[in-house]
């Protein structure tokens, strides 16, 4: 999905020694949208483990809603940049940030703040007007993860299957859409790079709930998933 061969902008440099050389590179990588149709359900949230921030059991129940199939990548956001609706992350080629790094223009783009993560939604409404296009929920995120299923991870009980992480990453991102998708036909929900939530974080309230946001503040947002740089436990 990196390379279209029909694509006629494309064959105009299809040159072993062009390709993804200037004026090549922005029709080599493929920087659509593709939306998964999310059907309306409940789900259990938390468990009665000893950790204070998952209790207790909570039923959650939503509404449809459209989800990303993938992770923003680097070329989408540097979309957004060329197009000035967001500004350059300011943290770059360090601690494994993937902004102005060759090679990674497919790979989750990292390293933005919360801020930053919102204002790409919010020029990302822009460009698809009949979508309303915010980070997810805390209760989202979850509920797509989970997939209507009960596996220790988002999509399979094998990690290895459905995610990088510290023992098969190399200690880096990778490329979208490499692993297993779970049973809504989403990525990389486990692994690869932490994603950013709407919800502040806070305690769980008992009893059932719909279509929750979380507290209204609190010190910092929620965020889910695990990294490439995390181990199984």
């Amino acid at each position: 999905d990196i390379v279209d061969p029909n694509n006629a902008d494309y064959e105009a440099c299809d040159d072993a020694n062009d390709v993804g050389g200037d004026g090549c590179l922005a029709c080599a990588i493929d920087t659509s949208y593709e939306w998964i149709d999310i059907a309306a359900g409940s789900y259990d949230i938390g468990d009665q483990s000893t950790e204070a921030n998952t209790k207790p059991n909570q039923t959650i129940t939503l509404p449809a809603f459209v989800a990303s199939k993938t992770e923003v990548t680097v070329a989408q956001y540097e979309e957004c940049v060329n197009a000035g609706g967001c500004t350059e992350p300011a943290v770059r080629l360090s601690a494994g940030c993937n902004w102005g790094r060759p090679g990674a223009e497919t790979h989750p783009m990292n390293c933005l703040n919360i801020l930053e993560s919102e204002i790409f939604a919010i020029w990302l409404n822009i460009q698809y007007q009949d979508i309303n296009i915010r980070l997810p929920s805390e209760a989202e995120w979850e509920y797509v993860a989970k997939a209507g299923k009960n596996y220790l991870y988002s999509g399979s009980n094998s990690l290895d299957d459905i995610a990088w992480y510290y023992n098969n990453s190399g200690m880096e991102t990778h490329s979208i859409k490499q692993k297993k998708a779970n049973d809504w036909g989403l990525y990389d929900l486990t692994g690869n790079l932490w994603e950013w939530c709407w919800d502040w974080v806070g305690p769980y309230e008992e009893g059932r709930a719909s279509d929750p946001v979380g507290p209204s503040q609190g010190k910092g947002r929620v965020f889910r998933g695990g990294s490439w740089a995390i181990d199984e436990n």
